[in-house]
């Protein structure tokens, strides 16, 4: 859903317009991003607040929103 240009610390993206950014639940730094935070924004970004938390298996990360995420795994 967005590219990582570290050398200008920038997040590119053409998925998400800036009030859903906004919008999304903030977490402190240093805080613990658990499964319950990730569906949370999850279910944020992608607009469907029906997805339950069971989707959140070991294939989870293997979704076209991670495809370039630290999670992705190459099968």
């Amino acid at each position: 859903m967005v590219n990582l240009n570290k050398e200008q610390k920038k997040v590119l993206t053409n998925q998400i317009d800036y009030d859903t950014f906004v919008k999304a639940r903030r977490f402190n730094r240093g805080a613990e991003i658990d499964r319950e935070y990730e569906l949370i924004i999850f279910r944020h970004y992608i607009h469907d607040n029906t997805i339950e938390i069971d989707i959140l298996s070991d294939g989870f990360y293997n979704r076209k929103e991670f495809e370039n995420s630290l999670h992705h795994k190459d099968s």
